[in-house]
């Protein structure tokens, strides 16, 4: 029997894990990931034909004067065949709806191996597996459920168009100023569920929670891999939410991954920070030539900022929340403060506040990187870098910001940020 062995997705080492039953979990040493032994992973012993090839040189000239004179006849009867008449070719408009072709799981891939073996709930029966391309260079691969009454093809074609272009968007912004390494073809995983109650299935054996209904898409940092319910009825009403949803979640997976490189801590990192950046990755605006990702002007946030600082009706709490309180948010303080245990939120009021939450992390993003012309950017790369070591949050924003601006403190900052929902964020389309 020969080695067994399995690749760590992170750092490219192997390890020989040999007599260790499939399905246990590993740690590697390395990079502290977490892998799974895969079944019937081992060097396979010589064909059984290997035993037929003749080892003496004189033999091997026989064998191989054999074998050319068979290719030979062998195409000639091809070739024959080739220039008689044949069956008209097939207009691609007759071959169904379907663009793509949705290869077996091939596990020699990049990145493939480890999503494969660690995913049990993903079976290739029930699920067809579509990364990507010989010669792409998008790091994302995806998986979705088969579905006799979704196009599931066609699904998983328009979000391949799509995500390169995530990819390439966050890389020309924050990747290459950042200096972050490229991530390898096929290494994130994105899961599209086409039936609401295998999506929900999963939420609990995740979450240990109900599902929250509203909630239709979410990156899931334990099992690292973004889960999407493609729900047919609300994509004819609420069209592009979807394509939404997948940006937002994408860019969720590709911080994580680029953390996971460097943290130095366990720490969660600032609310505000990761699901400002997932909304500011929302954007994109329908062109001739497809979908085009428009960060600085295209969002579905922009309606609701503008209203963060609108008057209120008496009694009512403000929709503005200070940045001394937004700012000490971490990724656990939406589920334990905002939405109950019964899986969905206490009340309309407050779905309706956490959404100006979303709109005010996403209007702090959008200033950082584009008031004064572009004059905090820099301020905020340094920030961004301490979130991917694990040391952001209201201490090191703070520090930060003294260190690249020591004439302007964080009361001051506020003042310039609204005005900007007020002045710069209105005049935009």
């Amino acid at each position: 029997m020969g080695l067994s062995l399995v690749r760590c997705p992170l750092c490219d080492r192997r390890y020989n894990v040999t007599g260790i039953p499939p399905g246990t979990k590993v740690l590697c040493t390395s990079c502290r990931a977490i892998l799974t032994v895969p079944g019937n992973r081992f060097v396979a012993q010589a064909p059984f034909w290997a035993r037929l090839v003749p080892r003496s040189g004189p033999a091997q000239a026989v064998c191989a004067l054999l074998g050319g004179l068979l290719l030979a006849t062998g195409s000639f009867f091809i070739m024959r065949e080739a220039q008689s008449p044949g069956a008209a070719p097939v207009s691609p408009r007759d071959m169904g709806a379907s663009p793509i072709v949705s290869p077996s799981p091939d596990p020699t891939r990049d990145g493939f191996l480890a999503n494969v073996t660690i995913q049990k709930d993903l079976p290739p029966e029930k699920y067809t597996y579509s990364y990507p391309k010989l010669g792409e260079e998008s790091p994302f691969f995806l998986v979705g459920e088969k579905n006799l009454d979704v196009n599931l093809p066609l699904v998983l074609h328009s979000f391949e168009a799509t995500l390169p272009k995530l990819a390439e968007a966050f890389k020309v912004e924050f990747g290459e100023p950042l200096g972050l390494p490229k991530i390898q073809p096929g290494t994130l995983l994105i899961v599209v569920y086409t039936r609401r109650e295998t999506y929900e299935a999963w939420w609990r054996q995740a979450f240990a929670n109900p599902p929250l209904r509203p909630v239709s898409g979410v990156y899931s940092y334990l099992e690292r891999r973004v889960s999407l319910l493609y729900d047919r009825s609300l994509e004819q009403i609420e069209a592009g939410r979807t394509r939404e949803v997948l940006l937002h979640e994408a860019i969720h997976e590709i911080i994580d991954y680029y953390a996971r490189q460097q943290k130095e801590s366990a720490r969660p990192g600032a609310w505000w920070f990761q699901e400002g950046m997932g909304t500011y990755f929302e954007g994109f605006i329908k062109t001739a030539g497809g979908i085009k990702l428009d960060p600085e002007h295209g969002s579905s946030r922009l309606p609701m900022a503008r209203e963060l600082l609108a008057p209120t009706p008496a009694g009512q709490e403000s929709r503005y929340r200070p940045l001394a309180s937004l700012l000490t948010w971490n990724v656990d303080d939406i589920w334990k403060d905002w939405l109950g245990k019964s899986g969905t939120a206490d009340n309309s009021a407050k779905m309706q506040k956490l959404e100006y939450a979303y709109a005010e992390s996403w209007a702090l993003v959008h200033f950082l990187c584009h008031a004064s012309n572009g004059l905090y950017r820099p301020f905020f790369l340094e920030y961004f870098r301490s979130e991917l070591n694990g040391r952001g949050g209201w201490h090191e924003f703070r520090r930060l910001l003294e260190k690249s601006h020591p004439d302007l403190d964080l009361t001051q900052l506020e003042n310039l940020f609204k005005d900007y929902i007020l002045n710069d964020l209105a005049k935009q389309d």
